[in-house]
């Protein structure tokens, strides 16, 4: 395989996990969000077949965040955060 091409399929699986991390978060904040939940942190193997450590976290009264924190295929530590109004 080309160099160059090996570079871009990386790049292509790193931005493709980045993706599903993302969507994950996401829905999991919107849930947080729609249920009233209470906020919480984990870590999940089986999303990107590495550790995804996920944070959902009351910020004040009226913002949460929902973080998640991985490790990408360069070995670069990488976070990820969204944000949302808890129903009142």
């Amino acid at each position: 395989m080309l160099p160059i091409l090996a570079q871009v399929r990386l790049e292509q699986q790193r931005l493709e996990n980045q993706r599903i991390i993302s969507q994950y978060t996401f829905e999991k904040l919107q849930e947080t969000i729609a249920t009233s939940s209470p906020t919480n942190s984990y870590t999940i193997e089986h999303l990107i077949n590495k550790p995804v450590t996920i944070s959902i976290q009351q910020q004040n009264d009226d913002l949460l965040e929902g973080c998640a924190d991985w490790t990408n295929e360069r070995k670069i530590k990488q976070s990820i955060c969204f944000y949302g109004v808890p129903k009142p």
